[in-house]
């Protein structure tokens, strides 16, 4: 996005779900060394929260009950898969254009694996992850679940209709 000259346009919060202390510590220099490079500590926040209930869900109800009124839209992200600027950008264009979408998900791309299962499925993620996403949205119909991350979401309808109440019953 920097280079793109587009970050003014993006603010970011960091929102950690992390319990090792050594973990945690490398993720506070890690964002206050990015926050420095780009001049941004305004833009660029980092929330570990002490409570970490619900892990990634929590985080992201914290954000929304603390932050997400700033926004008309916020992108999920996760640590273990990456999107590129184009690919923010495009999002970004589609939903203003469309303000009747609610949501729009791009297809994960996999990076930072470190177990041998996780490398071969970054392997072929990377292999063929663009004809898999094409393939689901074949047989939905153009409708799809949502993945988690790798997606733009327009907060308030989000906010307002999206807290689901946690399933009785036992997990898989």
């Amino acid at each position: 996005l920097e280079d793109r000259g587009q970050i003014e346009g993006f603010e970011f919060y960091i929102l950690s779900d992390s319990d090792d202390p050594d973990a945690f510590v490398r993720e506070q220099w890690a964002w206050a060394e990015v926050a420095r490079h780009l001049s941004a500590f305004g833009r660029i926040h980092y929330r570990r929260r002490r409570s970490n209930i619900k892990r990634k869900t929590g985080n992201i109800a914290d954000f929304l009950r603390r932050w997400g009124y700033r926004f008309e839209y916020m992108i999920v992200l996760d640590a273990d898969s990456l999107m590129s600027a184009a690919c923010l950008l495009r999002m970004v264009g589609l939903m203003q254009s469309n303000p009747k979408v609610g949501m729009i998900q791009s297809a994960p791309g996999i990076i930072l694996q470190k177990t041998l299962f996780g490398r071969i499925q970054q392997f072929s993620n990377r292999l063929y992850g663009l004809m898999y996403a094409a393939g689901l949205s074949y047989w939905q119909l153009g409708d799809s679940y949502y993945w988690g991350h790798n997606a733009i979401i327009r907060v308030a309808p989000f906010v307002e209709h999206c807290h689901l109440p946690r399933l009785r019953g036992r997990t898989l």
